[in-house]
């Protein structure tokens, strides 16, 4: 009885009681919405970490399928000409277009237009490969090339180029070098 006369109390005042009842709503709390928060975060920044790994395979895998483009081109260039491209007496050149020097480990490293011209007769020569940089003096890019010199011809071809960390270099030998976390890819044509 007491129930109902309360309720029937309830009802009859003029302003609306139900409004300051505590009643459980459908929403969540703030505790909930903050632990959903966390747990996406933890989620993205797991998927965030091994996309950078996904992203430096990428980036081995066309410098290692960029270079066997060049292999393949200097071993047409030979069959066409009897010698792999000439280059002048400097012992070292980057093989990219558009720039007049790629990284070394600190030191710049020309390019020769008339190599590239050699080249691109074959394949399409492109920009430097994207630069590794892991500190002071350890930025390359590449790819590099020398030609050995026997009686004014070009008899023998090394290739050189980087592939960020302990990963394999294609058709080329590979050594790999801990201090700058990088392995230095060869390959000779003779």
């Amino acid at each position: 009885m007491k129930i109902i006369i309360t309720r029937y109390l309830i009802d009859k005042m003029p302003f609306n009681y139900k409004l300051f009842r505590k009643e459980r709503s459908s929403g969540f709390t703030l505790l909930e919405l903050l632990v959903v928060i966390a747990i996406i975060g933890l989620f993205s920044s797991i998927v965030m970490v091994s996309l950078g790994s996904v992203r430096k395979d990428g980036r081995n895998t066309y410098r290692n399928q960029s270079m066997e483009e060049y292999i393949k081109a200097a071993n047409l260039y030979y069959a066409t000409y009897g010698e792999y491209p000439i280059t002048s007496s400097d012992p070292l050149y980057c093989l990219a277009k558009d720039t007049p020097t790629c990284h070394y480990f600190g030191i710049n490293i020309s390019t020769d237009n008339t190599l590239n011209n050699a080249f691109s007769e074959y394949i399409k020569v492109s920009g430097p490969f994207p630069l590794i940089d892991n500190g002071p003096f350890t930025d390359v890019e590449g790819p590099f090339y020398q030609c050995d010199f026997v009686n004014g011809l070009c008899t023998s071809a090394l290739f050189i180029w980087m592939v960020e960390g302990d990963n394999p270099c294609g058709n080329g030998q590979g050594s790999y070098n801990p201090s700058f976390h990088l392995t230095v890819c060869s390959y000779t044509l003779k």
